[in-house]
């Protein structure tokens, strides 16, 4: 079988949907079936073709102007479709927005089905951030057409229900990570050194600066327990909320004992460092930020969002 991703962002970009979109191209071609991965080429200096982890990505035209850069980009995504309508069995596509909708419905006058994953619930999750606009609307509504459609937790399914969506086309998959990435039985004061990291105890976040993921409120929150705690915090992120976070840091006159380090693609290291993971989202899906720190053995503090309410995570004993 030979299956297409549909993806607005992708590589260079580092972010929950994007790093599972990858992990799962992956697998698959492990298991012997083709991949591409279809995305926006935004800069010129980005590859048209490019093979990552041996899955192939193809980039579109896709100029940084709002509006008309994502028009152009559908066009080009749409004659993709239809040009290599032979080379492919099956469109999986993410989230609700244009390009999903343009992959489900040019999917279906081709009789291709399409698989569509869904993030997030709550009200900036996929669904209720939809309902909000006109075209949000329109959106939703092809949403609805997809021949099958994947959540990460109950409560994007019970949203889904809300809609009425056939229940048939429902498929629970969570989302996963590798349980061997941080084997390892190397002391969190070593791996600070290696590191060079100061030698106190150490909170981390990593994910993403945007307004929803609330780590305005995780630097006020810092400062408060940075004055009876010998503690630092490492933030491991990029997003509009970075000049934000920035000058929160500094008015709460924490910046001696803050570390902004901008997206890696491995927080292992980080996260073997580390010796408390905090996840303030305001709404969410089913965190891969979280699920790495679990993964490391890492105690959690989260707010109580989406799939976080429930998750639980049984490490393998050696």
């Amino acid at each position: 079988m030979n299956i297409l991703f549909t993806i607005r962002y992708f590589s260079p970009f580092i972010g929950g949907t994007e790093k599972q979109a990858l992990a799962l191209a992956a697998q698959l071609v492990t298991k012997g079936v083709a991949v591409t991965i279809v995305t926006s080429r935004f800069e010129r200096t980005w590859a048209r073709h490019e093979l990552i982890d041996g899955v192939q990505v193809v980039r579109l035209f896709s100029p940084r102007i709002k509006v008309v850069g994502a028009l152009i980009f559908l066009a080009c995504l749409v004659g993709y479709l239809i040009r290599h309508r032979n080379r492919y069995a099956l469109i999986h596509t993410f989230q609700i927005g244009y390009t999903s909708t343009i992959s489900i419905l040019t999917g279906a006058l081709l009789r291709k089905p399409s698989l569509l994953k869904l993030a997030s619930s709550g009200r900036g999750g996929d669904i209720q951030r939809a309902r909000r606009t006109l075209w949000g609307r329109v959106f939703l509504y092809m949403a609805k057409k997809a021949s099958r459609i994947v959540m990460v937790s109950n409560t994007v399914k019970q949203e889904l229900m809300a809609e009425s969506v056939n229940p048939e086309k429902l498929c629970p998959i969570s989302n996963g990570v590798d349980l061997n990435s941080c084997n390892s039985s190397a002391a969190k004061s070593q791996a600070r050194k290696v590191l060079k990291l100061p030698e106190r105890k150490t909170v981390i976040y990593t994910g993403r600066l945007s307004p929803e993921k609330g780590v305005d409120f995780l630097v006020r929150s810092f400062a408060r327990v940075k004055q009876s705690l010998n503690c630092q915090l490492i933030i491991i992120a990029d997003g509009p909320e970075k000049k934000n976070i920035l000058q929160v840091i500094d008015r709460s006159g924490v910046s001696d004992a803050v570390l902004v380090i901008p997206a890696v693609d491995d927080v292992t290291p980080y996260l073997k460092a580390a010796d408390l993971f905090i996840l303030p989202s305001q709404f969410e899906g089913l965190s891969n930020s979280l699920l790495e720190a679990m993964a490391c053995a890492l105690p959690v503090i989260s707010t109580r969002v989406g799939a976080v309410s429930y998750t639980h995570l049984t490490l393998p004993t050696t």
